[in-house]
């Protein structure tokens, strides 16, 4: 990715604090998930790593609440759909 000359590159992240739309509508999704507390550090890094990628020129893009990360990736994608390079990562705490 760093060989090309993207016109836009765009980081999205998931909310901390975010509801879902989809489990209002159906209370188990998602219920199979460990739902360990994640350590505070953790949103250190995260900031931390939103900070030097928007100085690297990343865009970064946090969905409105009620959504998630690959929502607001379906988004884009659609909305930039002529031509785009996605590439993701997943982490689920």
């Amino acid at each position: 990715m760093a060989r090309k000359n993207y016109l836009r590159k765009i980081i999205v992240f998931d909310r901390k604090d975010g509801d879902n739309f989809r489990k209002k509508i159906f209370s188990e999704y998602k219920a199979n998930r460990d739902l360990r507390k994640v350590d505070e550090s953790f949103y250190y890094w995260i900031e931390y790593s939103k900070n030097k990628l928007n100085n690297l020129g990343f865009e970064i893009y946090i969905p409105e609440n009620g959504y998630e990360g690959d929502d607001q990736i379906g988004t884009i994608a659609k909305k930039f759909s002529e031509k785009f390079f996605l590439c993701w990562n997943f982490y689920y705490w």
